[in-house]
Formats: C-alpha cells, sequence, structure tokens
C-alpha cells in the first residue's frame, strides 16, 4: 500500500515557481508640470544599467497616483537576487532615480500642505507679532 505523504517525504521535490528573480518597486512623486514621458525615459535610462537589474523583462513605469502635489509614480524592474543583494539593488536605483531626475531638471515636490486661520487667529498672530518686534530688549 503506498501513501501519497510516503511520496513526497521519499522523493525529491521541484519547485517550479522558485525563483531567484523577484520583483522589486519604487514610487517616486514628480511635478504635475513635468512631462511625464520624458520622466519615464529618464527613470529607464538610470535604472537599466545598475548591477543586478534584470534586462528582461524590462523595467516598467505606471502613474500609480495622482496626489495632492505630486503624480506618483511606480517604478517596477527585476532583481537577480541571487547575483546581488536584493535591498541593496532597490537602494541603488532609488538613488539613481533620485539624481537621474535632478539631473533632467524634474522636480519631486514634497507634499504641500494649505493651513486656513480664522480672521480671530490671524489678528491674534498679527498683534503677537506686533507687539513682539516693538518690544526692546533689556
Amino acid at each position: 500500500m503506498h501513501y501519497p505523504n510516503q511520496q513526497v517525504f521519499q522523493k525529491s521535490v521541484v519547485n517550479n515557481t522558485d525563483s531567484p528573480v523577484r520583483r522589486s518597486d519604487v514610487v517616486v512623486g514628480i511635478d504635475y508640470d513635468a512631462d511625464i514621458n520624458a520622466a519615464r525615459q529618464v527613470i529607464v535610462e538610470a535604472v537599466t544599467p545598475i548591477k543586478g537589474v534584470e534586462p528582461e523583462p524590462p523595467p516598467l513605469i505606471l502613474v500609480q497616483e495622482l496626489a495632492p502635489s505630486t503624480v506618483q509614480l511606480e517604478v517596477r524592474f527585476w532583481v537577480n537576487s541571487r547575483r546581488q543583494s536584493f535591498l541593496q539593488v532597490t537602494s541603488e536605483a532609488s538613488q539613481a532615480i533620485k539624481e537621474a531626475l535632478q539631473a533632467a531638471g524634474i522636480e519631486m515636490p514634497t507634499e504641500i500642505y494649505t493651513l486656513s486661520f480664522r480672521q480671530g487667529a490671524i489678528d491674534t498672530i498679527s498683534a503677537i507679532v506686533t507687539e513682539g518686534g516693538d518690544k526692546e530688549e533689556s
């Protein structure tokens, strides 16, 4: 009599999904005035030559989100983690993306927040600033 588990324990198991190649994702925000296609080209040229980034499939740049202050781009590329450290390659790619976008004049603004004050608060702040500016130091 043969038991299914007996075969698993007595034979070699081949895992056909075990792959040394892993996908990495880096998200970068660019200015709304930036040319998205130009940014894509700059990013591809920055990521492709990095040691450990697989040439196939090529890097993919997707518009992930239209955030309040930036257009969020998701950069997907594949790393052979048996040849190079996955985290190190991802870090090098992130740095290369940032530096390449800066060199191309494509801005990566930080989030912008708008603060609204009631008139009473503005009057109070104005009075504090005025009083503080008029005082002489002792």
